[in-house]
This record gives C-alpha cells, sequence and structure tokens, in this order.
C-alpha cells in the first residue's frame, strides 16, 4: 500500500505522463501510476487463472505460489535499487518492479490459455 500512498502524488493531477519534462518527480509519477495499473491487470488475470481451477488444494497452492512471487518480485526490486540514493532508489526500484510484474502478465495469459 505505500506506493499509492506517496506524497508526491498530490502533483499527479499536473502530469501528463505522456509528455513529461524529464524531471525525477514526473518519473516518479508516472512509474507509480503504471506499476499501480499493472499491478491491477495481474490481479485481475491471477483470479481469472483462479476462476478456472476447480481444485480447492491447487486454488490453495497458487495462492501461496503468487504470495511468494510478491515477496520475491519486493526483493529483487530492494536489491536492484540498492545503492542509488532519494528519487533514483525509487525510480529504479518501480522500474524493475513494473517489468516484472508485466512479465507475470504474460505468463498468466499463458497459463490462464493452457487451462481446460
Amino acid at each position: 500500500g505505500f506506493i499509492k500512498n506517496q506524497p508526491y502524488l498530490k502533483y499527479a493531477k499536473h502530469i501528463n505522463c505522456d509528455s513529461t519534462s524529464g524531471t525525477t518527480l514526473e518519473q516518479r509519477i508516472c512509474l507509480n501510476i503504471k506499476l499501480r495499473r499493472v499491478d491491477s491487470i495481474m490481479l485481475s488475470k491471477f483470479n481469472q487463472v483462479l476462476s478456472k481451477i476447480e481444485n480447492d488444494s491447487l486454488i490453495s497452492v497458487f495462492k501461496t505460489h503468487q504470495s511468494h512471487w510478491e515477496a520475491e518480485r519486493k526483493s529483487i526490486g530492494m536489491l536492484k535499487s540498492e545503492g542509488y540514493e532519494h528519487s533514483a532508489e525509487a525510480i529504479m526500484y518501480m522500474h524493475y518492479m513494473i517489468q516484472a510484474t508485466e512479465t507475470r502478465i504474460l505468463t498468466l495469459d499463458i497459463l490462464f490459455l493452457q487451462i481446460r
């Protein structure tokens, strides 16, 4: 929840992420918005996969796996942003989190198609 509660987001309504001047504030706002968007898409895709699984034990396994994946994504994001300071740390962290989440979305799409 900390991503959506960042104080700099109060300036989001003044930023057009399709046309920025490249300031770190704009980058942080736009990456934050994109991360929340892809995270929402990923959650929706995950729930679609779960809806196709009829076995409660497998549903539990998939939920546990998703929880572990989320923890791993966060840990790797922290590792990739380690050594950067201030805005650069946040930018690197969110950039990785977006990449990992987009990859997870593709994986869930493939899985969804393969479940009968």
